[in-house]
């Protein structure tokens, strides 16, 4: 049963030709990347007065500043991180380092738009496009290196991706 599994997780994760060292230095690579954004995000939220935002000023609700965990869930747990770490078990190269640097800026892009919490619509639509625009611009550059890898980060075919992956193991371990 605990082979089953490791078939498994090298699959999902890219990883059947390397070395557990570097799959878990891979793992402790994305979770640090997240808490750090998640530690940015946290330390710039502010608590949100929605009285102020909403327009009848009958609304008496004050929101708190997400915690570290509520912040840093979102950034460890999204199909993006497992889709870098696909990456980072593909072979070294200069295409693998271009996606993976990718993939840290959108993690410091999406830190940043928790951190400002961006009120007006306008900023809103440019939090969201900058990071489409990341999203699909990693997804394209890891799609050269796993198909795999940008079919689970790309906007509109992530969930599309991770459930023919998931299909996948499934057939694998039948």
């Amino acid at each position: 049963m605990l082979e089953r599994g490791r078939d498994i997780a090298e699959h999902v994760l890219n990883a059947e030709d390397r070395d557990g060292r570097h799959v878990a230095l891979g793992v402790a690579m994305a979770v640090g990347v997240g808490l750090l954004g998640a530690l940015a995000a946290t330390r710039g939220g502010q608590a949100i007065d929605r009285r102020r935002l909403a327009r009848g000023g009958d609304a008496e609700v004050v929101e708190a500043p997400k915690g570290l965990t509520s912040a840093a869930a979102p950034l460890i747990l999204s199909v993006s991180t497992l889709s870098a770490l696909r990456i980072w078990n593909a072979p070294s190269g200069r295409g693998r380092t271009r996606a993976l640097g990718l993939w840290v800026g959108l993690q410091a892009l999406n830190a940043l738009a928790m951190a400002l919490h961006p009120r007006r619509l306008g900023q809103q639509m440019a939090a969201a496009l900058l990071t489409a625009g990341l999203t699909t611009a990693y997804a394209h550059e890891a799609g050269k290196l796993d198909t795999r890898a940008g079919g689970i980060a790309f906007p509109r075919w992530g969930r599309v991706g991770l459930s023919n992956l998931m299909k996948d193991v499934s057939n694998r371990s039948d």
